[in-house]
């Protein structure tokens, strides 16, 4: 008996092979879905390559520090480096009790047979791109399909405004590798919500360790969608929520020498001046707020980049919602719900980058 044709085959094409006669349909859906995220994998780095140096964005010369003293560290015998002697103009800090450490120990190796680290950091972000593609096709096989459908996902993923303003306008290197992790963490929490396998279980908690050790205020922003999500999956069957939630658990342990210096030297770090900053209050980085700083007299220049790529990431959001929800038919629900639950969490960013989300920032001060 053959399966019945969704409205993605129709659209795109058969995603598997109903029998012989498709054998070779899975090698062509694969080709094709490496060749689209390789295109935007190059599309995404080709400035960077074309280019000696490295994009001048706002943190490029912090992020350069920060690998330099790390690589020295880590060359000098400290393999778990906390201190970077050459900050504060040679009186140190203990730069790495706050710092996520992940994109340091991937720069640091990769700078080694070069002896740069600007050729470290290139070759890093190629690592990464490529990761997060797969990362993402991984997900989206088995969401949407797998073929010429995930391979397009892969590549919109890649291509987000927001991923290339974190590389050329933000230079948020540990924002960038968080991008690796968000669409295995959703692939496993949905695997081990219904069942899954112990290679699911300790998938989830080795890829929410990995957001945790790459970045710390992505892993909290994320934890926002994954909550209520789960929440909506379980459909009150609440017995199953105690399998991801132990799988988080565990990756939170995995992730203790990261998180525990953090928390408990807390109270040693000046997180006041942080908030103190020109830019530090979350009030004026609102997108729609584009006044001149406090104390400097000019605007942020990261403002309006990232105005432009809220609006683009909202209507691309949208359009690739409706796009999915037309393809699909009503009795394909989970195709649905997952076409919806990334719509929303879309719609959910946007709106924390409004005003009136500003109770919500007050609620959760760690947010700001």
């Amino acid at each position: 008996m053959r399966r019945p044709v969704g409205r993605w085959e129709r659209a795109v094409g058969p995603t598997t092979a109903p029998g012989a006669q498709a054998a070779g349909a899975p090698v062509r859906d694969g080709a094709a879905a490496t060749l689209l995220i390789g295109l935007a994998a190059l599309a995404l780095l080709a400035p960077l390559l074309a280019h000696g140096p490295l994009p001048r964005g706002s943190d490029v010369f912090a992020h350069n520090h920060y690998l330099i003293e790390f690589s020295k560290a880590l060359s000098e015998g400290d393999l778990w480096p906390r201190w970077t002697e050459g900050t504060n103009q040679g009186l140190g800090a203990p730069s790495f009790v706050m710092l996520p450490p992940l994109f340091y120990y991937l720069a640091s190796a990769a700078s080694v047979p070069f002896g740069s680290p600007i050729a470290g950091t290139k070759l890093t972000l190629i690592l990464l791109a490529a990761l997060t593609g797969l990362c993402f096709y991984l997900l989206a096989r088995e969401w949407i399909g797998p073929g010429v459908p995930a391979g397009v996902g892969a590549a919109l993923y890649l291509l987000l405004p927001y991923h290339v303003l974190d590389i050329y306008q933000r230079y948020a290197m540990s924002e960038i590798t968080a991008f690796v992790f968000f669409p295995l963490i959703l692939l496993f929490a949905r695997r081990t919500l219904e069942g899954g396998s112990r290679r699911d279980f300790a998938g989830l908690s080795l890829t929410f360790a990995g957001l945790l050790y790459a970045h710390l205020v992505s892993a909290l922003l994320f934890s926002l969608l994954l909550v209520p999500w789960l929440v909506w999956e379980v459909r009150g069957r609440w017995g199953a929520l105690l399998r991801p939630l132990v799988g988080f658990a565990c990756g939170l342990g995995l992730s203790a020498p990261c998180l525990l210096p953090a928390v408990v030297e807390k109270a040693d770090a000046n997180i006041a001046w942080v908030r103190e900053m020109p830019n530090g209050d979350f009030r004026a980085n609102f997108i729609f707020k584009d006044e001149p700083l406090p104390g400097l007299g000019f605007k942020d220049p990261v403002k309006q980049p990232v105005l432009r790529s809220a609006h683009s990431q909202l209507l691309l959001g949208l359009a690739a919602a409706w796009v999915a929800l037309a393809l699909t038919f009503p009795s394909e629900v989970r195709r649905r719900r997952d076409a919806a639950t990334l719509a929303v969490g879309c719609g959910a960013a946007y709106f924390m980058q409004l005003e009136i989300s500003t109770p919500l920032w007050k609620l959760v001060p760690e947010l700001a």
